[in-house]
């Protein structure tokens, strides 16, 4: 197979443009982080609808307005929340994978009701690893393109394969619904026996509200306080999805770049399969909880995975 080099160029990058992968494992005994992708699910269908392996890195944004131009032709995949974009200023509303040629621009004009998408590239980005990993990790200027946020006019080296498809169109099932609101599904935590019984109801018959100084550290959530028996452990593990309980009253939802180590009540989990949904969540958005017991979050999980399977027999 011919492979060739291109350099992709951020005319603009939007709110936020970082590379993200599957995230740095086996490091949090160490005090790093794992990082990577905030919608584990929508990242997956990007990869594969380009060919590559699902936890293969990527671009992620935040917002609409970022512009990407092509210094040579390849084929590329957009996932997330994406509604609409434009190639060399024709409107698209297609989600999936195309091809692109010399020259194109591509610009992100609606983002709908979410608040995140990617970009999958066929092919090997040339970036360096850190720690086996290519996921930028903004707190301490690790990994992606020279640990940083991407700016306008910085340009990515990568290996593309030659296309096989001018289009793959992602089937409406596969497709995940992103709105102003969601329900979202938890396990129970360690310390949800702390919270008292009224604080146990408010938790799942409330809508919290996402605050505005949420981030990929953590989502802040507003509108509802509880109360716990306590509001200090020592510190204990903390990943992805697990919701802290600060002595505010107002939970925390850890995410993506989220610390190792918490000293808050961990009163729920949410469940992997949720997570990309709530990623999605917006400042202002509103969500809420329901608690699963864990072989209905695996079953899920498992049905979400079969789900990103089906994409390499839509490929051929």
């Amino acid at each position: 197979m011919n492979f060739t080099i291109t350099m992709i160029e951020v005319v603009q990058p939007g709110t936020l443009a970082t590379i993200q992968d599957g995230g740095r494992k086996g490091y949090m005994s160490y005090g790093i982080p794992r990082s990577g992708f905030m919608d584990p699910y929508s990242a997956a269908l990007a990869n594969q609808l380009v060919g590559n392996p699902v936890g293969s890195p990527l671009l992620e944004f935040f917002g609409r307005g970022a512009a990407l131009r092509f210094h040579t032709g390849c084929m590329l995949a957009i996932t997330g929340a994406v509604r609409k974009f434009s190639l060399n200023g024709t409107i698209r509303q297609e989600i999936g994978a195309l091809a692109v040629y010399a020259g194109d621009v591509l610009k992100i004009l609606d983002i709908g009701y979410g608040n995140i998408w990617y970009l999958a590239v066929a092919g090997e980005w040339k970036v360096e690893e850190v720690m086996g990993s290519l996921a930028t990790y903004l707190p301490t200027a690790m990994g992606g393109l020279h640990g940083r946020p991407l700016k306008k006019n910085d340009q990515i080296e990568v290996e593309v394969r030659p296309a096989k498809n001018d289009r793959i169109r992602i089937p409406e099932d596969m497709q995940p619904y992103y709105g102003q609101s969601a329900t979202i599904r938890v396990l129970a935590g360690p310390e949800f026996h702390w919270l008292d019984p009224q604080s146990v109801d408010l938790f799942f018959s409330r809508a919290f509200t996402i605050g505005f100084h949420s981030n990929r550290m953590g989502y802040r959530l507003g509108g509802v306080h509880l109360a716990a028996s306590g509001y200090d452990i020592p510190s204990r593990t903390v990943v992805r999805g697990t919701v802290q309980l600060p002595s505010s009253g107002e939970p925390i939802v850890l995410m993506a770049d989220c610390q190792v180590t918490g000293g808050y009540p961990r009163i729920a989990s949410v469940i992997s399969a949720d997570i990309g949904t709530f990623a999605q969540l917006a400042p202002g958005n509103r969500v809420r909880f329901r608690e699963v017991e864990a072989n209905t979050a695996l079953s899920v999980l498992r049905r979400q995975e079969e789900k990103i399977g089906q994409i390499s027999r839509i490929r051929k």
